[in-house]
């Protein structure tokens, strides 16, 4: 947030870099050639100061570590600080944190010693003339972010320790981690302390003995200051820093006359008016009317290359697209030939197959009425072999049958010649024993003889049989 609206020098011989951007209207320091008469008065040191906490004044070469810079400030109020430059500020003995653990405890009760000093000398800072000169002093320097927001923070003690300060909802604003706040959120904090420097609230009691003059620059200082630390925390936007000078700076010092003829403001405006802000007012609408006429043709360049970008896009969407569609349909050629060639050769093989089939088929006919003439000779043979064995047997029964005759005739015969032969042979015993030799020998050889015929009718019958 820019901060500083009249000469650099204003603010103890403090200028800006030649690199920094122009400011934009902002908050800014006491200026005899500009401000009001009261805040004039009150920057000339016209106003009753504290005695100065040592009779012999630091001087600013002196100043080596953080809390000499604190107390060469409170001592100076606020004057003086424009030898502080840059580099000078960064290198501060004790404003950064230590890399060495071993150092860390030492740098800790420094850091406590200068949060103690700054809460001592705040006291007697009833204006807050030192915390917004200091922070109009980091605005134009701007040290490294580690360094301001080191400063930043022992000035919102200082802020914190002064009584306007002290509603529940600064007090959360100036010690709390910082926090996004919205417009209405910003204001309400702006809104509280007008509240308490309205002398509406038990926090100004300390300050009743104030003159009116010195309200006014308390005012504008703890405004001020207290947007300077906001802004540190998040960056306002130019949009905010208007609405915030017009709401809390402008329209308070506005007359109830002033109309919307602004030549007449113009005619009437005195020395003390402000024309630098209204310069600067005039500037920033310049510099936002060019800022829009860029962020128009940005926005109409941007519309016009992201209408190429996306035709160039689609173009190529089109051509990834034609080519996966160009691959994709040769892809389906060739498997649609493929699978052409594939059932050409399935149907080749299924007509070779039907066609051995249908040969294995016929051979399977042929064999079948093969099998069934033979079936059916053989049944022929069969029937015919049942005649024959029927016959057969019919043969060998009766064969049988003449052979159980013949047997029993046989039986009969030897039966009946071996009763004639016993009877030969009884008798050729007989003979024997009544010593008829020849008798007996007569009848032995007739029996011999009709042994040896039955013999040789019996071989006859068996030659016969076979």
């Amino acid at each position: 947030m820019s901060t500083n609206q009249g000469d650099p020098k204003s603010e103890g011989g403090d200028s800006t870099t030649p690199n920094e951007p122009a400011p934009q209207p902002a908050l800014r320091s006491a200026s005899p050639e500009t401000d009001t008469p009261v805040e004039a008065e009150v920057a000339d040191g016209k106003f009753p100061q504290p005695d100065s906490l040592d009779e012999s004044p630091m001087k600013a070469a002196d100043v080596n570590t953080l809390e000499q810079f604190i107390q060469f400030s409170y001592e100076r109020k606020g004057k003086n600080l424009g030898t502080f430059r840059k580099t000078k500020l960064e290198n501060l003995e004790g404003i950064e944190r230590p890399q060495d653990d071993a150092d860390k405890p030492a740098w800790t009760l420094s850091q406590k010693g200068a949060a103690d000093l700054t809460r001592k000398l705040a006291a007697e800072d009833l204006l807050i003339e030192v915390p917004i000169k200091v922070l109009l002093l980091l605005e134009a320097q701007k040290p490294k972010p580690s360094v301001r927001n080191r400063i930043v923070g022992f000035m919102g003690e200082a802020l914190a320790y002064h009584p306007t300060f002290q509603s529940p909802v600064l007090q959360a604003a100036l010690t709390e981690s910082p926090k996004t706040r919205t417009r209405e959120e910003t204001f309400g904090l702006f809104d509280a302390l007008e509240g308490i420097l309205a002398g509406n609230s038990k926090f100004m009691a300390p300050l009743e003995h104030l003159k009116v003059n010195e309200r006014k620059t308390l005012r504008f200082n703890a405004l001020r200051s207290l947007a300077l630390y906001l802004s540190n925390q998040e960056a306002w936007e130019p949009d905010l820093q208007v609405a915030w000078h017009e709401k809390y700076l402008w329209q308070p010092a506005a007359k109830k006359t002033d109309g919307t003829n602004f030549w007449r403001i113009l005619l009437e405006a005195k020395p003390a008016d402000n024309k630098r802000t209204l310069a600067q007012l005039v500037k920033f609408f310049l510099g936002r009317e060019e800022e829009a006429e860029q962020e128009h043709k940005d926005r109409v360049e941007s519309v016009r290359n992201q209408a190429v970008e996306e035709a160039k896009k689609e173009q190529a969407q089109f051509a990834r697209k034609r080519d996966e569609l160009v691959r994709e349909h040769g892809t389906a050629l060739q498997e649609a030939a493929d699978r052409e060639e594939s059932l050409s050769q399935q149907i080749a093989e299924v007509s070779s197959r039907n066609k051995q089939l249908g040969e294995l088929l016929n051979q399977s006919e042929q064999r079948s009425e093969e099998q069934n003439t033979r079936i059916e000779d053989l049944r022929s043979e069969i029937r015919i072999r049942d005649a024959a064995l029927e016959n057969e047997k019919k043969s060998k029964l009766q064969a049988s049958l003449i052979a159980a005759d013949q047997y029993q005739q046989l039986r009969t015969q030897m039966m009946s010649m071996l009763e004639n032969r016993s009877l030969l042979l009884d008798d050729a015993l007989q003979a024997t024993r009544n010593n008829k030799n020849e008798i007996a020998a007569r009848r032995i050889e007739q029996s011999l003889e009709e042994f040896s015929k039955t013999i040789e009718e019996l071989r006859s019958a068996g030659s016969a049989d076979q």
